[in-house]
């Protein structure tokens, strides 16, 4: 058995010998495999990655492409019409256009290295639209920047050379322009294949190369319609200026005639030459048929400006007299109907447009905001121009009868609108002609008893004895709007008649025009009026005779009832151009500083009234306001009076800005009354007054001085033991925009000065973040209608470390973190200071 043994045991092994050999294979087998995983795997997940980068690249090729086109695009679409008449702009365009070009074609070395990526499926379309498109924008950019550096020498030698100097400089363009028409063809085909581009995008590229072909084809075949365009442009600018600013229309006739036959002219030059180019140049076709339907509409609203233009030169007959009325109708009319073909053109054009470059224009938001962002100019052009001529044929009557109440305010008794309501005169216009003027004593226009009449503001009841407003107070509210509203409706109720309108004006305005004429007679004088002699009458320092005609009783007021209607006789009489041009600058001169009011009943002339700043509201403060309100109750004071202001202000950005007001009254009158009365006849010489301060709505904490009562008031005489005047209201309402009003009733004896002084907090809202650590700071000066020589000094405080970046008007001075200004305030002033705070 022990033999056996090691037979058994190799007899076993032997048997054994083929699993073990079959484990060794299978191990192998097992290892191999699991090596072969590890290298496969390896391998997808580098092809993985390399896919995941290949299509990001792709991707960021395609976003690049995409972006850099419509930065280029936007900036182009951007423009307005107007700056194509500034070289700069040019500049601007050229630089943007060569940048594109060589992002264009960096970004085309990239994607030539992403080429292979072509054959893959997922990802070759992506850049073969990614190519495409950077391809594209490289042939516009260059093209682009052909025309624009063309274009911009063509501005550049319009304005140094002329006519001439504009076709050769065009003429030392042209083998870039042929190049151009080149790279236009390749940007049109490219246009036709596969894009990383939206809607919007595509559609726009396809408006540029027709726009960049049409101007190409132009600077190529006729370099002379370049010029034509251009002065046909300014020339637009011009007259649009002249035309909506009426008084501006009246007085520039010689200018607008001259702006006008040069608009028919290079128009009809220009509308010849696109006619052929449209002829000889398919490719351009629509472009300049679009150029060419615009023409048409210059030439229609050329016509409407023609047709007011001859309003004005109808002054010759007379303003308001019956052969001005029979000129000035059909004028009007034509106008208008110029004016409505013109904007039915506009629409057909501006559909057109769509049309062209896109049915689905408006949904794309091509061009910022659809058509209207390439149109909108034109638009509003006509439509300014439209309501200038509607206003002014309401204003005249040519829209039916007009009634207007002319109010008649003395400014050395000063009132919130002007000054003491002495007089009124109802106009009656029909069809262009001045009818009666019915003249009245404000003191008359009340019905006695007044029970129908509101009680009086407090003020008036306290320190003027009036328990009923009056007509002659109704001027109480510095917004004209509402005060003319409290004027028209007392007149209404009390004459029951209807009024379309009530024009405020002080007697500067009457004693102007007596100077601007040169004289002027009134039966109670033998000789020629001169302003001085007129000014002595209207104070009542010379005596004039009331006669059975006049409704006055009062000898300055039966006056006033003379001067008027001789003023108003001989306007319409006639004007030659000097007249007419120092007339209207009078009226012009009055408007701007509010010493003539407005207000229509008929919303729409009303908002052209609005819109040249001729209503008198109180304006809506930007950010900081100051308006000094000053009422005599009552005397005739004022012309001795000298106002300043002096404030004071330290910004702080994002926190409460300390403010602090002093204004300062000194009266120049010698003593005339030791006790200064207001009973007394003109108060004692004492100015009598019932000062207002209007502050924004952003003030708070406002700290008023106490303001005591002159033991000369008859509030005191009557008894009343309450010494102290001041008061301090918030507004809502009454056109005064939420304004803060500081109000008390103080009195400036002869020789004196006297000074009020303010503080109080503004808002963080008084202050505009304007981007990171800059701020803007507006502050709106509002003039008082009937003062004129306000002198205001203002210091403006920065933070510590501040830098002042901006300023404006330019009488501002900045030195270091403070800024200063001294002005004299004729009119409402803005004052803007940007700056930089750490």
């Amino acid at each position: 058995m022990q033999r056996l043994r090691p037979f058994l045991a190799r007899l076993r092994a032997l048997a054994a010998w083929p699993a073990r050999r079959g484990g060794r294979r299978a191990w192998g087998w097992a290892s191999r495999t699991r090596r072969r995983t590890r290298v496969i795997g390896a391998s997808a997940a580098v092809l993985g990655l390399s896919a995941i980068l290949l299509g990001t690249a792709v991707a960021s090729a395609a976003r690049d492409a995409q972006q850099e086109l419509r930065a280029l695009l936007d900036e182009a679409s951007g423009l307005s019409i107007a700056s194509l008449l500034e070289p700069g702009t040019y500049a601007v365009l050229a630089e943007s256009a060569t940048r594109t070009e060589e992002a264009m074609q960096r970004l085309n070395a990239r994607l030539r290295a992403l080429g292979p990526l072509e054959l893959i499926p997922f990802a070759g379309g992506r850049v073969r639209a990614a190519r495409n498109t950077a391809a594209l924008g490289r042939e516009l950019a260059s093209a682009g920047r052909r025309v624009i550096e063309a274009y911009g020498d063509a501005v550049d030698e319009r304005l140094a050379g002329g006519p001439a100097a504009v076709e050769a400089a065009l003429r030392q363009h042209r083998e870039a322009l042929e190049e151009t028409e080149d790279a236009l063809a390749r940007a049109a085909s490219l246009a036709t294949g596969p894009l990383v581009l939206d809607l919007r995008d595509a559609t726009l590229v396809n408006a540029t190369i027709g726009a960049l072909r049409s101007l190409t084809a132009v600077a190529i075949a006729s370099p002379a319609s370049v010029d034509d365009g251009l002065e046909l442009l300014q020339r637009l600018f011009d007259l649009q200026e002249l035309i909506t600013d009426p008084l501006a229309a009246l007085t520039e006739t010689s200018a607008a005639s001259r702006h006008i036959a040069a608009v028919r002219q290079r128009s009809a030059a220009l509308t010849a030459a696109l006619g052929r180019l449209a002829a000889d140049e398919p490719e351009t076709n629509e472009t300049l048929e679009l150029a060419l339907d615009g023409l048409v509409i210059i030439s229609e609203a050329a016509e409407a400006a023609a047709a007011m233009l001859s309003i004005g030169e109808a002054l010759e007959n007379g303003f308001l007299s019956p052969a001005f009325g029979t000129e000035a109708a059909p004028l009007l009319a034509t106008a208008r109907d110029r004016l409505d073909a013109a904007k039915l053109r506009l629409e057909r054009l501006e559909a057109s447009f769509a049309s062209w470059i896109g049915g689905q224009l408006a949904d794309a938001g091509v061009i910022g905001g659809g058509t209207r962002r390439v149109f909108g100019p034109a638009h509003d052009a006509l439509d300014e121009t439209s309501d200038a001529v509607a206003a002014t044929a309401s204003l005249l009557g040519f829209d039916g009868p007009r009634t207007y109440l002319l109010i008649l305010q003395n400014q050395n008794e000063i009132r919130a609108t002007g000054g003491f309501i002495g007089a009124t005169i109802e106009v009656h216009i029909v069809n262009g002609v001045l009818g009666d003027l019915v003249f009245e004593d404000s003191t008359s226009i009340d019905l006695v008893p007044l029970a129908n009449n509101p009680p009086a503001p407090e003020p008036l009841y306290w320190y003027l004895w009036m328990g009923r407003l009056l007509f002659r107070d109704a001027n109480w509210n510095p917004d004209f709007p509402t005060s003319a509203r409290t004027l028209l409706d007392f007149y209404e109720a009390n004459r029951g008649v209807d009024i379309d309108g009530v024009v405020a004006g002080t007697k500067l305005l009457a004693l102007d025009m007596v100077d601007a004429i040169g004289g002027v007679r009134v039966p109670g004088v033998d000789a020629l009026l001169t302003r001085d002699i007129a000014s002595r009458y209207i104070e009542g320092e010379l005596p004039y005779a009331c006669e059975p005609r006049h409704v006055s009783v009062r000898s300055k007021r039966c006056f006033d009832e003379d001067l008027v209607p001789a003023l108003v006789d001989r306007l319409k009489a006639g004007f030659d151009d000097d007249l007419r041009r120092e007339v209207i600058d009078v009226f012009r001169e009055h408007l701007g500083a509010k010493n003539v009011l407005i207000f229509m009943t008929e919303e729409a002339t009303q908002a052209f009234v609005s819109a040249n700043g001729w209503d008198g509201a109180v304006p809506r403060p930007p950010q900081d306001f100051l308006m000094v309100i000053d009422s005599s109750l009552p005397g005739h004071t004022t012309a001795a009076i000298r106002r300043s202001w002096d404030y004071r202000v330290s910004l702080v950005p994002d926190g409460s800005s300390a403010a602090r007001l002093y204004i300062r009254y000194e009266n120049t009158r010698p003593v005339l009354d030791p006790d200064c009365r207001q009973a007394a006849e003109g108060g004692g010489g004492c100015y009598w007054n019932y000062a207002r301060v209007f502050l924004p709505p952003a003030a708070e904490l406002v700290e008023a001085p106490i303001v005591p009562l002159h033991e000369g008031s008859e509030k005191l005489i009557w008894g009343h033991r309450d010494l102290r005047s001041e008061q301090v209201i918030t507004h809502a309402g009454s056109g005064l925009q939420g304004l803060v009003e500081v109000g008390g009733y103080v009195v400036v004896e002869p020789g004196t000065v006297l000074t009020l002084p303010l503080a109080y907090s503004l808002r963080a809202n008084v202050i505009r973040s304007v981007g990171p650590g800059r701020y803007e700071y507006r502050l709106l000066l509002a003039k008082q209608p009937g003062i004129d020589d306000d002198r205001v000094s203002v210091r403006v405080q920065l933070p510590e470390g501040a830098r002042v970046v901006t300023v404006s008007p330019p009488s501002v001075r900045a030195d270091g973190n403070t800024v200063t200004w001294e002005h004299t305030l004729v009119r409402d002033s803005e004052l803007i200071v940007v700056f930089e705070s750490p």
